[in-house]
């Protein structure tokens, strides 16, 4: 599974550069301006339904299938109509998501349209492929040897926020693509040294409400500090981009 991966970001890293992904490409300059982290973090394009024969290309199609990435709707009318469809089609950013031994076990993609269309549309600016989100932390392959250096962890909520902070040299960093910390990842990162967490969730009212059900829940099994953004920043990437870095756990 995790080989059929890596073919398939392989080739959505190409399709990155081709001219239906412009828009995309021009999104993850203004996120992740290092060319150096769009290659590590192997960013890609998944093209939309209209255009799934450009990954055909480069992928066997049955792979697709095989992952339920993509799949084919019949009609079934007077010309036999049929049509496919993939997971991906609003969500074309997209990038892997690894387990704590560096296996892919997920794409992740992200939505680059408006949020009042997103509103309109009923979708989430992110979706991932079919996994057990509750047993992954993102960034925890790079994170783990600074974890056990320092015994802390420091616990953000986006992707793109981990990203920012390793680039920014916070290399303790992981992320749960979500407010919420299962059991399981909790057991990951005790398992990987951390003695402390330090939390970090979005500086909205549901991060602020979920750093406290975290710490109501796991505060007898491991030592937790809740931090705080200052008013006006919606997340560490956005903290991070408009200052300097080094301040961030002043």
């Amino acid at each position: 599974k995790s080989q059929l991966f890596i073919e398939i970001i392989s080739a959505c890293k190409k399709l990155l550069h081709t001219s239906n992904a412009v828009d995309h490409k021009r999104y993850l300059n203004s996120r992740v301006n290092s060319k150096y982290n769009q290659t590590k973090y192997k960013f890609g394009y998944f093209p939309t339904n209209d255009n799934l024969q450009e990954l055909y290309l480069f992928v066997d199609k049955k792979k697709l299938e095989k992952l339920g990435l993509v799949w084919t709707i019949n009609l079934h009318d007077q010309t036999n109509t049929s049509f496919d469809q993939s997971t991906f089609h609003h969500h074309n950013l997209i990038w892997p998501i690894k387990d704590d031994y560096n296996n892919i076990v997920a794409l992740l993609g992200r939505s680059i349209l408006p949020e009042e269309q997103l509103k309109t549309l009923k979708i989430q600016k992110y979706k991932y492929s079919s996994f057990t989100k509750q047993a992954v932390l993102f960034g925890l392959t790079t994170a783990k040897k600074a974890i056990r250096t320092y015994e802390t962890a420091i616990v953000v909520e986006g992707q793109l926020d981990a990203i920012s902070c390793h680039s920014n040299g916070f290399h303790n960093v992981v992320a749960l693509g979500g407010s919420s910390l299962s059991y399981y990842q909790l057991f990951l990162l005790k398992k990987h040294g951390a003695k402390k967490l330090l939390l970090l969730l979005d500086n909205d009212d549901p991060g602020q409400k979920a750093q406290d059900k975290i710490i109501k829940r796991y505060s007898s099994y491991i030592d937790i500090v809740k931090l705080q953004l200052p008013t006006g920043y919606k997340d560490v990437d956005e903290y991070i981009k408009g200052n300097d870095a080094s301040l961030l756990l002043c």
